[in-house]
C-alpha cells in the first residue's frame, strides 16, 4: 500500500500558506492534497455524530443500499433522477444542517474564506451546502468501495474538458470512521480520458499506481476535484460518516455546494 505525501497544515497556519496550496492542488504534479489537522476535536466530532442519529428520519438514500445523505447532493440527485427534488429540497435542508450544526458550519465558512482570501464566500445561490454522508456496513460501497470517478458536480463538461486553471476542490471531514480501513483511493492524475455513461462521465480504469490517503476522524482532507478518487471498501460494524462539500471558483466568484 502506497500512501501520498499531503501538506499538512493547522487553522492556525493555513492562512501563511494559501497561494501555495491552491496552486499545488490544482497542478498535476502538485501536492496532492492537504490535510488540517484536528480541525474538530473528538468531542466536537461525537457532538455531531449525535445530531447526525437524531436527524435519522431526515437521511436520503445514497446511490446504493446502505448509502444515506444528511441533506441533499448533487451526484445522489443525477444517480436517483430527484434533479427537481434536489433544488426545491435544498433550502430546507441548508436551514436544517444550519440550526442541527452551527458552530460546524461557521468552523467551516471560517476555512473556505481563510483558503480563498476572501471576505465573504457564500452557499452557492438555489443549490445545497455541505452534506453528511453515512455508509453503513454491509452496505455494497462498504463491500466494493465507490465508484471510481471524478467530482464535476454542478459544473459544464466543457470546464472539465479543459480544466487547466479549474479551482474547485473536494472536501472531507470525517467525523465517525470504521477500524477497518475506509480512506480514500487516489490516482495521480488530475484529469483523463474518461467514458461517457448516461448522465455524467464516470472513469472506469484509471491508469498508473493507485495511493492510499488515509481517514482520520476531526481531519479536514482536500483535494482537487478532479482527481481520480474512489472510495476505500471498509469492514466492521462502525458507520463512514463524513462532512462533505465542494469549494470552486466560478464566474469569478467562490462558492461552496454539494
Amino acid at each position: 500500500m502506497s500512501f501520498l505525501p499531503l501538506f499538512t497544515t493547522s487553522m492556525d497556519q493555513l492562512r501563511q500558506h494559501t497561494a501555495e496550496i491552491r496552486k499545488g492542488i490544482r497542478e498535476a504534479n502538485g501536492i496532492p492534497g492537504v490535510v488540517v489537522e484536528n480541525f474538530l476535536s473528538p468531542d466536537e466530532c461525537a457532538e455531531i455524530l449525535r445530531g447526525v442519529y437524531i436527524l435519522e428520519p431526515y437521511w436520503r438514500r445514497g446511490t446504493y443500499d446502505g448509502d444515506f445523505i444528511l441533506g441533499r447532493s448533487w451526484y445522489t440527485a443525477i444517480d436517483n433522477r430527484e434533479i427537481m427534488d434536489y433544488f426545491d429540497e435544498a433550502p430546507f435542508f441548508n436551514q436544517l444542517i444550519h440550526d442541527s450544526f452551527p458552530e460546524l458550519i461557521e468552523k467551516i465558512m471560517v476555512f473556505v474564506r481563510t483558503l480563498t482570501n476572501q471576505e465573504e464566500v457564500q452557499i452557492r445561490p438555489g443549490w445545497a451546502g455541505p452534506g453528511i454522508t453515512i455508509f453503513r456496513p454491509p452496505s455494497c460501497t462498504a463491500e466494493t468501495g465507490g465508484s471510481c470517478h471524478i467530482d464535476y458536480d454542478g459544473i459544464s463538461k466543457r470546464m472539465v474538458d479543459v480544466p487547466e486553471g479549474l479551482e474547485m476542490f473536494s472536501f472531507m471531514l470525517p467525523i465517525s470512521m470504521p477500524e477497518d480501513a475506509a480512506g480514500l483511493y487516489v490516482w495521480p492524475e488530475i484529469y483523463q480520458r474518461f467514458h461517457h455513461k448516461r448522465y455524467f462521465d464516470e472513469i472506469l480504469d484509471p491508469e498508473g499506481e493507485r495511493f492510499t490517503i488515509p481517514y482520520s476522524v476531526g481531519n479536514l482532507l482536500g483535494i482537487h476535484s478532479l482527481r481520480v478518487h474512489q472510495i476505500e471498501p471498509f469492514d466492521g460494524d462502525i458507520d463512514r460518516v463524513v462532512v462533505t462539500f465542494h469549494l470552486g471558483k466560478l464566474d469569478g466568484k467562490w462558492i461552496v455546494w454539494f
